[in-house]
């Protein structure tokens, strides 16, 4: 009681102090500061996240606890969304870049300098993050070298290490995912817009950069880079309602969640928008899914004479026979979808067919005991992550072999993991860096299970790591931490370790 009374006072005292040049830290985090030579306290100034006294501290700020419910990684950094609406960031800094919003390289958790209170999603880039809020707009932060915070770019301009302003023109986002330097979001109308890096046609918008051959330079500084620092309209996309954003590619899904009226039913098209479409009625339309951007290792699906990048989405194919092509079957069952650096993952979904016992018991149209659960991946898989045990990669998608029912799914740079519904996570494909957690480091072409981790409500993959939220609301991570993305000093680890910050009070 001594001591916490005494830093809860030292809290107070520091926050009056410095207030005019640190920030306003909230219940549950620690005031750090950078000390002179003279040992005083000059800042800069961060709020951190935990219960454990950083050997930096200045002062804690009250004694509750900010929960993390969601995950997301990226190569050298690590965000959670809290239940609050805020978020926490850490890992390395990217040489000032700001990809974690708070302008100093931290092993342990850090709040944002600009205080984000209404977050409902977080997601994380190679340079940079974004956010979802709340109302349906978009913050992003970091590098900005290419766009990738969709607020304008100008010739020199610095990375800001924190988010400043929204995306411009985004203000009805449902769904974001980040690739390396890129973004996408599913507005409210359905449509996607994406923003940022444009190289190989990862925008969707028609357009891509030229190639050296094409227009005969042979200099690439000569060829203008392909970029949008703003959000532009993925072509012919309507009705979209799931993303995934990939290293260079982008994928999306329309749900077989649509009732059609008349009207579609005779022309094929959507109705108008004032129609009434979006019930869960009936299931006329199966689920299509349609990647863009680059092609190289087989990401856009099965279809043969496919360049190797499109600037335009295209419906991943089952058949590649020229004469005989069709929407992949398995794929008009997706419910979600998750991509790594040249692979996707697709959440399958299918009835069971089993009437439900009792007339007076209702249950939801994805109530867990009407369907089963599985995943289906495609594009690169040398590494195994694709899943299905061959290690090579595969246009058409492939079924991933030793999973259970599955709730939730992410993929990183080369590996894949799914969130069981018993709690437990399974992952395959690379392991170089201990990212499957199961205590090894050779990589799995079939999925196998993280050793030690039960009860987890959220993973999220980075590129050579993984992270996991539990039911007690603790962050575990394992794979590389060369960067401090495991929210610890250890440059590795092939099993699950607590995040301390996050670690329940004792």
């Amino acid at each position: 009681m001594r001591a916490a009374l005494r830093n809860r006072l030292l809290g107070v005292a520091v926050a009056g102090l410095y207030a005019a040049l640190a920030p306003q830290c909230h219940d549950g985090e620690y005031l750090l500061g950078t000390r002179c030579a003279d040992d005083s306290e000059c800042g800069p100034y961060t709020c951190v996240l935990g219960i454990n006294a950083p050997a930096d501290a200045l002062g804690y700020c009250g004694e509750a606890q900010r929960d993390p419910v969601a995950v997301s990684g990226a190569a050298g950094h690590t965000c959670a969304l809290l239940i609050d609406g805020e978020l926490a960031c850490w890992g390395d800094d990217d040489n000032a870049n700001g990809r974690l919003g708070a302008g100093s390289p931290l092993a342990g958790p850090v709040q944002l300098t600009t205080r984000i209170d209404d977050a409902i999603d977080v997601e994380t880039g190679l340079h940079h993050s974004c956010a979802l809020r709340r109302a349906g707009g978009v913050f992003c932060w970091g590098d900005n070298e290419l766009g990738q915070r969709g607020v304008g770019v100008e010739s020199g301009e610095e990375a800001r290490p924190a988010p400043d302003a929204t995306v411009t023109g985004l203000s009805d986002a449902l769904a974001l995912r980040v690739g390396d330097n890129h973004s996408c979001a599913v507005t409210g109308d359905g449509t996607v817009v994406c923003w940022g890096d444009n190289k190989y046609g990862q925008l969707g918008d028609g357009s891509f950069e030229a190639d050296l051959e094409e227009v005969g330079a042979r200099d690439p500084a000569t060829v203008e880079p392909s970029i949008s620092a703003g959000p532009v309209g993925v072509v012919s996309l309507p009705l979209m309602t799931h993303l995934a954003a990939g290293a260079a590619h982008s994928c999306s899904l329309r749900r077989a969640r649509f009732s059609l009226d008349e009207e579609e039913r005779d022309t094929g098209e959507p109705a108008p928008n004032d129609k009434e479409i979006w019930t869960v009625a009936e299931l006329d339309l199966s689920a299509r899914v349609y990647c863009w951007g680059a092609n190289d290792r087989a990401q856009l699906g099965g279809l043969e004479g496919l360049p190797e990048r499109s600037s335009t989405p295209v419906v991943v194919y089952e058949r590649t026979d020229a004469e005989e092509t069709s929407p992949a079957e398995v794929l008009q069952h997706a419910v979600a979808l998750a991509s790594g650096a040249a692979h996707t993952c697709a959440l399958i979904q299918v009835s069971t067919g089993v009437a439900v016992q009792g007339a007076a018991e209702e249950f939801a149209a994805d109530d867990d005991r009407l369907f089963e659960r599985s995943v289906a991946c495609w594009g690169a898989g040398d590494r195994g992550q694709l899943g299905d045990g061959a290690a090579t990669d595969s246009a058409l998608p492939v079924t991933v072999a030793g999973l259970g029912e599955v709730a939730q799914i992410s993929a990183g740079a080369e590996h894949s993991c799914a969130l069981q519904t018993t709690g437990e996570v399974m992952c395959w494909g690379a392991n170089d860096r201990g990212q499957l957690g199961d205590g090894a480091t050779e990589d799995r072409p079939t999925a196998v299970q993280v050793a030690s981790l039960a009860a987890a409500t959220h993973v999220g993959a980075g590129a050579r790591h993984t992270c996991a939220v539990q039911d007690n609301l603790r962050v575990l991570c394992w794979g590389d931490g060369e960067h401090g993305q495991l929210g610890d000093a250890v440059t590795s680890s092939a099993t699950p370790l607590l995040v301390n910050a996050f670690a329940p009070e004792t």
